[in-house]
């Protein structure tokens, strides 16, 4: 039997969107699935976060290396579209799969080059969500329909995701898949070891986050909570494993707050999901989302949540019982629910475990990875 010839295109190689393509390219079956990626080398402001390419030799996928880069640049972005074409060209691929917005663009439109190539498009959430800006936010929502009757399928990562977008037009509801992120089980440290990896006394009063300091993941908002918990925890730990372009802006927050003996920076951590042990609480104070891995790992770790309520991570936790939400831009109110599981305990330990059950039960890998490869064997069927 032909092996189904798949093209994963990513220029976002870092966070969970390169957390998702590993997963998946390590467990599709190699004797059904011949995948390759196209991606940049590193991706730009990667602070860190470089291992894809390398991480995806060791497992055996093949990589070509190609000049995609995460802002606009007309001239840059021509060479990369020019690149992609030139591949899916001569590559006899069954299917281009191309994941959030950058890649999305460019791999739909370079997926012109073969007109018998089928095209699928993960949004990994949708970048328009970034804006307030009403032009803008049209702007980039117009980018996002412009490849609508070029993509055979849209995998949504939530169900939020899903209905946004139907709703806003991107594709039909026929062509629309839901297909929910999946982990294994994490193998975290203790507490007590993960305290003593990040430098962080065994008694200490600890919130943490993964969460990249770039705009989607309102990074001031997070300062501002770690000012209004010390307000009340002089000697509270705010531990903040990751990095990003906005760290400046970060800094400077910090130290107008003279919060530099609260908030512990870490920059990228290679496996920083086996340090959540540490905290007490989890927060992430997201814009927007797709499906959160570090949401699902916090669940996974025992550590109750609390988050903001948008698209993604309204779809993991149920408000109340296993986590809470609360609106995006009202960081006050995240820091009101972070004190009320710091001072309940009984309470954030049942809604912890509640959470735990939730994920083991829910987000499976193997079911992630079953229901894609389901996909690609229906997108392909009529060109193998």
């Amino acid at each position: 039997m032909k092996r189904i010839r798949v093209l994963q295109i990513l220029e976002a190689t870092i966070g969970g969107t390169k957390r998702h393509l590993l997963d998946l390219c390590s467990s599709l079956d190699q004797a059904e699935f011949d995948v390759h990626i196209a991606c940049p080398q590193v991706r730009s402001e990667a602070r860190g976060d470089t291992s894809f390419v390398a991480d995806m030799k060791r497992v055996g996928v093949p990589v070509h290396l190609v000049p995609m880069v995460r802002r606009i640049d007309p001239l840059r972005d021509a060479r990369g579209l020019a690149s992609l074409a030139n591949l899916i060209r001569g590559g006899r691929f069954d299917i281009v799969h191309a994941h959030s917005s950058k890649a999305g663009f460019l791999g739909r439109f370079a997926a012109l080059a073969d007109p018998k190539v089928r095209v699928i498009y993960s949004p990994h959430g949708f970048y328009y969500l970034n804006f307030d800006d009403p032009i803008r936010f049209h702007l980039f929502k117009l980018t996002e329909r412009i490849h609508r009757a070029r993509t055979d399928r849209m995998i949504a990562l939530s169900t939020g995701e899903h209905r946004k977008a139907v709703d806003d037009g991107l594709i039909d509801s026929a062509r629309a898949a839901l297909v929910e992120n999946g982990i294994d089980h994490v193998k975290c440290l203790s507490r007590a070891q993960a305290r003593s990896r990040l430098t962080i006394p065994p008694d200490a009063i600890v919130v943490g986050t993964i969460s990249r300091f770039t705009p989607q993941k309102a990074p001031l908002d997070l300062v501002t909570v770690a000012r209004e918990l010390v307000a009340t925890y002089p000697d509270l730990v705010f531990a903040w494993l990751s990095d990003g372009e906005m760290r400046s802006q970060v800094e400077a927050a910090i130290k107008r707050y003279r919060l530099q003996n609260n908030v512990v920076l870490t920059g990228h951590v290679e496996g920083a999901r086996e340090l959540i042990p540490a905290f007490d609480v989890f927060v992430l104070a997201s814009i927007w989302e797709g499906l959160p891995y570090t949401i699902m790992e916090a669940m996974d770790a025992g550590v109750p949540i609390v988050a903001t309520d948008v698209v993604g991570t309204q779809d993991v936790i149920d408000d109340g019982r296993t986590g809470f939400l609360v609106p995006p831009g009202r960081p006050r109110e995240i820091a009101m629910r972070i004190r009320h599981l710091l001072t309940h305990r009984a309470e954030a330990a049942k809604i912890a475990e509640a959470a735990r059950a939730d994920v083991s039960t829910r987000f499976s890998l193997s079911e992630m990875v079953r229901r894609i490869s389901t996909l690609y064997r229906e997108v392909a069927g009529s060109t193998c």
